[in-house]
């Protein structure tokens, strides 16, 4: 009912009636309601999930969601992974190891889904890092901002001869330090879910049926990929040492083990 919807728009943000309750958001707004609501509030680490369903959009989407690194369950950040399986957009990264042809957006594990989605997010990840919109990075490579023209471009700009790895070992740094700061913060591994309704079947449409069956397995191929602890989620030492963040390393892990001992 749109007249109920701005109705209500407007109560959110005039925190009026049950606009109070729901201007917190829906983690916050269903832990408040209890009585089992908790298990309808639709969010990941406390983001709302977006309209691009992860079950019969793509299975990548599911790891984007689950991981949410660091917001949250968002579509576009740090890429629209889907470009992918979905779409079967390379955007010019097959020749930097992305798995081609990609395999049906249904399928989960032992498709290289792990390794793609890897790729996908460090390149989206230099939209943030040098301030442009992502979407002209995300396009058929012949009109897009690909690697290679984001290598010319920084090169040109800065002086410094910035090769298309160089920009990959950047965004890898970034996102990494990314997933410290939430570790930090408290997340790990269990932190990594979808909520109940997501992990449903969808009960109609061309899509019927359909739902995320394994999401442990696509997060364990996706942890090896990026070089994380496959138990905890955590960037292992050695991954975040080898990206010259040991500094980031030892506090990430001794942090962790504080925890534990409390």
């Amino acid at each position: 009912d749109p007249k109920v919807t701005l109705t209500l728009i407007e109560k959110i943000v005039k925190r009026e009636g049950i606009g109070r309750l729901l201007a917190e958001g829906v983690k916050r707004a269903s832990e408040k309601l209890g009585r089992g609501s908790e298990e309808f509030a639709c969010h990941v680490k406390g983001l709302e999930i977006p309209a691009h369903d992860a079950r019969g959009t793509s299975k990548s989407l599911a790891i984007q969601y689950a991981v949410g690194n660091p917001r949250g369950a968002c579509h576009i950040e740090p890429v629209w992974a889907p470009m992918w399986d979905f779409l079967k957009v390379d955007m010019g990264l097959r020749r930097y190891g992305l798995p081609w042809p990609p395999p049906s957006r249904f399928e989960e594990t032992g498709i290289r889904r792990g390794e793609a989605y890897r790729l996908l997010i460090l390149f989206g990840e230099l939209a943030g890092i040098l301030g442009i919109c992502r979407f002209p990075l995300q396009a058929a490579e012949e009109e897009n901002l690909n690697l290679d023209r984001l290598s010319r471009l920084m090169t040109t700009l800065t002086g410094l001869d910035l090769k298309p790895q160089d920009l990959l070992k950047v965004s890898e740094r970034v996102y990494n330090l990314k997933r410290c700061f939430n570790v930090r913060e408290g997340v790990d591994r269990s932190s990594d879910r979808l909520p109940r309704r997501v992990m449903e079947p969808i009960a109609s449409g061309p899509t019927k049926g359909v739902r995320v069956e394994n999401l442990d397995g696509m997060l364990d191929e996706f942890y090896e990929a990026m070089g994380w602890d496959r138990e905890t989620g955590i960037p292992s030492r050695e991954k975040l040492k080898k990206l010259g963040l040991g500094d980031v390393a030892e506090e990430v892990w001794r942090s962790r083990q504080s925890k534990q001992e409390e």
